[in-house]
């Protein structure tokens, strides 16, 4: 890659697949999908965050 910054891919697998996706790729677990919406967890304490997304603005013009 050139011109350009780092990126990482954010992606969910089935739990009975995690071990093929791990001799696939190099990968990090950062959480596990529980129910719906999305939320964090932090220190034993759990809370809903916002759904936002993400927008690339790339070539807008002022």
């Amino acid at each position: 890659m050139s011109t350009g910054g780092d990126f990482e891919l954010v992606f969910t697998v089935r739990p009975e697949e995690l071990e093929a996706a791990r001799s696939a790729c190099a990968l990090t677990v950062i959480g596990e999908v529980v129910e719906e919406g999305i939320w964090m967890e932090q220190g034993g304490q759990r809370r809903r965050m916002e759904a936002r997304g993400y927008e690339h603005r790339i070539g807008e013009t002022k």
